[in-house]
């Protein structure tokens, strides 16, 4: 009897030792009842004689392991046969060994792409997403009627999500109006988050950080008009007031005249209830000839409070925690200051004389023309707060207002004048809806400008903003405005019917349209 083959060497294993039957258990004595095992152990005993080891019953295969096919070019080679023996020595013979499992687990079912092929358990970043597509196509499958001219392979006018040509996916929606337009209109596109109502309680409005310069009813104007547009705006104020309650305080009290810094916080209180009432009440003139008579009850409000603080910044602070403000009203100088300007026509014998009136108050009303003004003291320190909000600024707007005694007086502060050379923000100067009236009696809105650039002569302008009523003629304004560097806006500002005040939503969609524009390359 021929004995198995012989393999070669490389196709060896490790015998196995014989397997060897066990020997019957000896059955238990008479009168005694066979011992339990733990059924663990009797299945442990009763594994088949092969050896092989048993798989759990919940580690199920999801497929039959494959059994190695026969190779046609191994050949078995004769082996002679062993001695006769009453034992028989088996041998197994494996295949190559080859990286498999030891225990396979049951994998879930992978769905086949097709027409929704996003898994259920996949989880995604939330937004708007491209919506699911047949699988394998490589372009949506309707002809679009957009702007990619008609029978272009693409997406249906504002129908989708994303352009065609395109071979990325991304975060954000795609412009489907137009080839980089975005998926508005072009119109609601440009007043979109821009033009605003007055922000809600509570809320924040994003916008660029603007400054404004001036004082009186056209600064309060401005600041109005500010809060539709942004929630950024420091107002730095005149402090040059000699007249009325303001004139009396600081008379007696030798205190900065608290006025006009009044009537910026009433224009920046939040729109709420509780701002619209402590706004009033800081409003509220005494009646009467007593020693209140005239007196603004926000004008003693700020003056205790700079009698309990040694610090005016921080008095104003208060009552703009107070009103609740959506901004913050800084005062020009340091100190009380005077205004002395040279005026002309006062004596209709000689119009050509000249004469010097001193106090804001005179010169507002002055009769004549005025040739030129100064302050007094000559150099008055500024607040660092007012400097550091100027270099600060995207934007720096001055006026509208009393030409000369609100918005020109800035510029005779040394130190806000230097600070208002070298700020890197754009600057903006709107003119008065009736400049031909008071200080300015016969003034055109070219001569306001000729008048700026006398005072100034080192500084530049971004932008010129007036009222078409104003205008005579715009060719030479714009001519006038270009010499200063300046871009002129023609936009109305003023109310239906005239009356020289400021209409909040036209003075606010004119600055939106302004502080908004992108900064021309240099």
């Amino acid at each position: 009897m021929a004995g198995p083959a012989r393999l070669p060497r490389r196709h060896r294993r490790g015998a196995r030792p014989t397997l060897r039957e066990r020997p019957a258990p000896a059955p238990p004595p008479a009168g005694r009842s066979p011992a339990r095992r733990h059924p663990g152990r009797a299945r442990a005993v009763a594994r088949p004689a092969c050896g092989r080891r048993r798989r759990h019953r919940h580690l199920r295969p999801e497929r039959p392991p494959a059994r190695p096919q026969a190779r046609p070019d191994r050949r078995r080679l004769a082996r002679p046969e062993p001695a006769a023996r009453g034992d028989v020595l088996r041998l197994q013979v494996r295949g190559p060994a080859r990286r498999r499992l030891r225990l396979r687990h049951a994998l879930p079912a992978q769905p086949v792409l097709g027409a929704r092929a996003a898994l259920a358990h996949r989880g995604r970043r939330a937004g708007r997403v491209l919506r699911h597509g047949a699988g394998g196509c490589r372009h949506v499958r309707r002809a679009g009627r957009g702007p990619h001219g008609a029978g272009h392979r693409g997406l249906p006018a504002r129908g989708a999500a994303l352009r065609d040509d395109r071979r990325r996916l991304h975060r954000r929606q795609a412009p489907v109006g137009g080839r980089r337009g975005g998926a508005l209109p072009a119109a609601r596109r440009r007043d979109r988050g821009q033009l605003r109502r007055p922000p809600r309680p509570g809320a924040r409005v994003s916008g660029p950080a603007v400054t404004a310069l001036g004082g009186g009813h056209g600064l309060s104007a401005t600041l109005t008009a500010l809060r539709f547009v942004t929630d950024e705006i420091t107002a730095v104020v005149t402090v040059a007031d000699d007249g009325g309650s303001s004139g009396r305080l600081r008379e007696e009290l030798g205190v900065l005249p608290p006025g006009d810094l009044r009537m910026a916080l009433a224009a920046l209180c939040n729109d709420t209830e509780w701002g619209h009432t402590w706004r009033d009440v800081l409003q509220h003139r005494f009646a009467g000839d007593g020693p209140l008579g005239g007196h603004a009850l926000g004008n003693l409000l700020i003056v205790a409070l700079w009698q309990l603080h040694e610090d005016p910044v921080a008095g104003l602070d208060l009552v703009g925690r107070l009103l609740q403000a959506r901004g913050r009203v800084l005062p020009m100088a340091a100190v009380p200051l005077d205004i002395e300007a040279v005026v002309s026509g006062l004596d209709p014998a000689d119009p050509t004389a000249r004469q010097t009136v001193r106090g804001q108050a005179r010169v507002a009303v002055s009769a004549g023309t005025v040739e030129s003004i100064r302050l007094l003291p000559t150099d008055p320190p500024a607040y660092p707060e007012s400097v550091a909000a100027i270099r600060g600024a995207d934007w720096v707007v001055l006026g509208p207002g009393s030409w000369f005694t609100s918005v020109m007086t800035h510029l005779l502060v040394p130190d806000l004048a230097e600070a208002l050379e070298v700020t890197r923000a754009r600057r903006l100067l709107v003119l008065n809806l009736d400049p031909g009236s008071g200080e300015t009696a016969g003034f055109s809105a070219a001569q306001h400008l000729e008048s700026f650039a006398a005072l100034a002569p080192g500084l530049r302008l971004d932008a010129v903003l007036a009222d078409p009523d104003v205008v005579e003629d715009e060719s030479a304004l714009a001519e006038h405005a270009g010499r200063l560097g300046a871009a002129l806006h023609v936009v109305p500002v003023g109310r239906h019917g005239g009356g020289g005040q400021h209409d909040p939503l036209r003075y606010a969609a004119a600055l939106r349209d302004i502080l908004y524009s992108p900064r021309p390359a240099h």
